[in-house]
């Protein structure tokens, strides 16, 4: 029995519409899955970029745009895919204007923008460099007076101007801020090692004069968890062990500590940690900079720390005692190597003008 072909093909044809047609009805639906999953998606980066970016905007901020930073010239280009930010400690008393604080803690975050690596640097505050003063003459003095002098621009121009580095933002804290934003962490786990206790029972009870809080004494050696105002004393202690040297020692570890103890907080108590915090913190880095650079530190890893200049010695001028580098053109290559890779950097004009004047007025070469 012969089949009629025309017969045939017309019952072919619409199924063949009705299998384009149920394709295409599934593309929609999967394209409309998939636009649902982005807009949701994009809601919840949305969301919780202005969630970070309501809270980073509670900061006390300072527009410094435009600034003349004093970065010596070249340093700029040499220093492509490296950020370095200073963290500035202030040791403001109870009820205290700003502007008359030494800067107790002077460290600068260097961030490797390609590898994520960051590396912090303690500048010890009794470094004899050239520091710039009200009138705008330079002298050279003790590191820690320049905030007085000029405020966190002008400690910024002074590292800048002496190490040919290329800071250009900051960010400044006192010691409440360290023993508020330790408690609400719950404390911090650092070791305190047998010569430190004594020193630290008595400054703790000074230390909770301007601070009020808890000032329970340390009655152990050993690995243990400090609360706000015993977390203050073990950083400000330095008539133990190897003095400020150790000093600043201790304030990294602090702030490793801190950094290690943020990443296992959850989302809940890190809101209340900003909460408390970030409106006592100053910075220049306005909320939308800070979101990002909280995203990256994500992938971020605290690597080898130290304290600069690696080299120095002692001078007394005039009965005052200063920590000269020995000398500062040769700190300034080494650190340049350690924390750049710069192998064979030549300080610029500027850092060798400085290291003669220093070795004139200190005999110490």
């Amino acid at each position: 029995m012969r089949t009629d072909k025309k017969n045939t093909d017309e019952n072919i044809a619409p199924a063949k519409k009705r299998q384009k047609s149920l394709r295409r009805s599934k593309k929609r639906k999967t394209f409309i899955i998939l636009a649902i999953l982005a807009i949701v998606c994009a809601a919840v980066l949305i969301g919780g970029y202005c969630f970070l970016l309501d809270k980073f905007n509670n900061m006390d901020y300072e527009d410094l745009t435009g600034a003349d930073f004093d970065i010596n010239t070249g340093v700029d280009e040499k220093l492509e895919g490296y950020r370095n930010i200073l963290i500035v400690g202030l040791d403001t008393r109870e009820n205290e204007d700003e502007s008359y604080s030494k800067s107790d803690a002077i460290i600068i975050a260097t961030i490797n923008e390609d590898t994520g690596k960051v590396r912090l640097t303690s500048v010890y505050r009794d470094t004899l460099l050239d520091l710039e003063e009200q009138e705008g003459e330079h002298r050279l003095d003790k590191l820690t007076h320049q905030y007085m002098y000029g405020g966190p621009l002008a400690l910024i121009k002074t590292l800048n101007r002496n190490m040919d580095l290329n800071i250009k933002e900051y960010v400044k804290v006192n010691w409440e801020t360290v023993a508020d934003a330790t408690d609400n962490m719950g404390g911090l786990e650092l070791t305190i090692k047998d010569y430190e206790i004594k020193e630290m029972n008595k400054y703790i009870k000074s230390t909770n004069k301007t601070l009020h809080g808890d000032k329970t004494k340390i009655k152990k050696a050993g690995k243990q968890t400090l609360n706000g105002i015993q977390t203050v004393t073990y950083c400000r202690i330095r008539k133990v062990g190897n003095g400020d040297y150790e000093r600043t020692e201790r304030m990294r570890k602090t702030m490793k500590a801190a950094f290690q103890k943020t990443k296992t907080m959850s989302l809940g108590e890190l809101n209340d940690l900003a909460e408390e915090t970030l409106p006592e913190i100053g910075t220049n880095i306005n909320g939308k900079k800070m979101v990002r650079l909280a995203i990256g530190a994500l992938r971020y890893d605290l690597g080898k720390n130290s304290g600069w200049p690696y080299d120095v010695s002692e001078a007394v001028v005039d009965g005052v005692w200063y920590g000269p580098p020995v000398t500062l053109e040769s700190n300034v290559k080494e650190m340049h190597r350690e924390l750049f890779g710069q192998k064979n950097y030549e300080p610029t004009k500027k850092v060798k003008s400085i290291n003669a004047r220093i070795i004139e007025l200190t005999g110490v070469e």
